[in-house]
């Protein structure tokens, strides 16, 4: 099945949305299982960006790499990428994990890509 997106915060500056397959959002059931110190400071990063529309800080929002980026709270990672043709800002978060080494794993950037890539062929 086809994802779809769903928007989760609308800012003045940027809207950030999740990827949906079958009915889930593995970010949505990511961020449930975050503790709340994890959770406020995730959910005050997606806030300010959406407001912002830009986070300076490496240590909390990053480009990987190809186009893909990640919102860093804690230990928790979230990756997105920007959503093109919108007339504003629009970022779709594509899965979550809890890092547990220095870079970041393979799957999970190759699941990011494969999402970003179904999303645009879908759109496209």
């Amino acid at each position: 099945m086809n994802p779809v997106i769903e928007r989760i915060i609308t800012g003045t500056e940027a809207d950030i949305f999740v990827c949906v397959v079958n009915g889930r959002s593995q970010v949505k059931e990511y961020i449930e299982l975050l503790d709340k110190k994890t959770l406020n400071r995730l959910v005050a990063l997606l806030k300010r960006f959406s407001e912002t529309g830009k986070i300076h800080n490496v240590e909390q929002f990053r480009h990987e790499k190809d186009g893909i980026f990640a919102f860093k709270a804690n230990q928790a990672r979230t990756l997105c990428f920007f959503f093109p043709d919108q007339s504003k800002k629009s970022i779709i978060l594509t899965n979550a994990y809890t890092k547990k080494t220095k870079k970041m794993p393979l799957k999970e950037f190759d699941k990011a890509v494969a999402i970003r890539s179904q999303i645009l062929n879908t759109k496209g």
